[in-house]
């Protein structure tokens, strides 16, 4: 005799009724195209939650961006989606990375207005989403996604090298330099307001010059709040990459000599509140400016021609180069303490 249903002793198995969804591996195109649009649309909301994307993805907004990308590819159409894709996958992306670039690029200003103007016939539209996807841009998405949906990490490095070489050279920071001004600004006894910090380190272009999907924005942000935070917390605040080499010689050659000259370069930002905040305190205000001739010394490129110039011949130069090298890790950690605690009146 069977077991009835109702028999606790048998329990069926519960139906899972709710829509699965993975943007690495895409859904069933059956049961995608059978879901009612408010099913697929939280099934994308539940992945992206579970994920913990802690960027807009996880909004209804972007949540429609991500199903409305899958149910172009579900449908085949405009077919010029799925072209763009495949290509991407050819070109070695991963999928869950594919998907997000279309669909941050869907979401633009640009492909609304490329999506509205005439194609080939006055009775047919272009979609041009292609036209948003550079192909000298294609290696960087990989970066731009870790970028975009993490703490600060290399991709952020990565991101803003790549926008400063390619979209903005002369009014951008590397990422090195833009370490270096991070640091000035958060060491400094003065709040630096955000649209200065941005001014200086992309010039406030980036929505006019960088592709919609590379989050140069938020690069900069992490980085200064990844600087801002080890300075308050007396961390190591000069990211791996970017700190002073072992051999002092090599100080004068970048990445560090480039974070010197970014921290150059908050002087006129700065100087102001230094001068206010140590204003009572002449022998501390000498040592803040001592601090500020070692840290830019290794920013000036003709020292660094001297010293080649020079050959061992020059042995006090090479001193002073020793000297402040060794100096370094210890200035930066007092120039902590200058700025933020309450000023050591003993020392005056």
């Amino acid at each position: 005799m069977e077991p009835s249903p109702e028999d606790d002793r048998w329990p069926m198995p519960e139906k899972n009724e709710r829509l699965q969804y993975d943007p690495h591996t895409g859904p069933d195109r059956s049961d995608w195209l059978g879901a009612p649009e408010a099913e697929r649309t939280l099934a994308v909301r539940r992945w992206l939650k579970s994920n913990d994307m802690p960027f807009p993805c996880c909004l209804p907004r972007s949540a429609d961006e991500w199903r409305e990308v899958e149910d172009q590819l579900a449908t085949g159409q405009p077919p010029e989606t799925g072209r763009l894709i495949g290509h991407l996958l050819e070109r070695g992306v991963e999928r869950v990375v594919a998907v997000w670039a279309l669909a941050e690029a869907m979401n633009s200003q640009q492909y609304r207005q490329l999506s509205q103007s005439p194609g080939p016939s006055d009775q047919s539209p272009s979609f041009g989403i292609e036209r948003l996807f550079d192909e000298r841009d294609l290696d960087i998405l990989p970066a731009a996604f870790e970028a975009a949906t993490g703490g600060f990490g290399p991709a952020h490095e990565k991101v803003i090298d790549y926008y400063h070489e390619q979209f903005d050279p002369d009014d951008s920071m590397s990422f090195a330099v833009a370490a270096g001004f991070c640091f000035g600004c958060a060491t400094a006894p003065k709040f630096v307001r955000n649209h200065v910090l941005y001014e200086h380190m992309y010039g406030n272009h980036v929505s006019e010059r960088a592709p919609v999907y590379l989050p140069v924005a938020d690069a900069y942000r992490e980085l200064f709040r990844f600087v801002s935070d080890a300075v308050f917390e007396q961390g190591e605040a000069i990211p791996p990459s970017v700190q002073p080499p072992e051999d002092p010689e090599a100080c004068f050659a970048s990445p560090f000599s480039d974070w010197c000259k970014g921290f150059r370069a908050t002087h006129p930002v700065v100087a102001q509140g230094w001068e206010a905040h140590l204003a009572g305190h002449p022998k501390l205000y000498a040592e803040y400016l001592a601090i500020v001739d070692s840290l830019r010394f290794f920013a000036d490129e003709d020292e660094a021609a001297r010293i080649h110039d020079a050959g061992s011949a020059e042995k006090s130069l090479r001193s002073t180069i020793e000297r402040v090298h060794a100096g370094l890790a210890d200035a930066i950690r007092r120039l902590f303490g200058l700025a933020h605690p309450v000023v050591d009146r003993g020392r005056d």
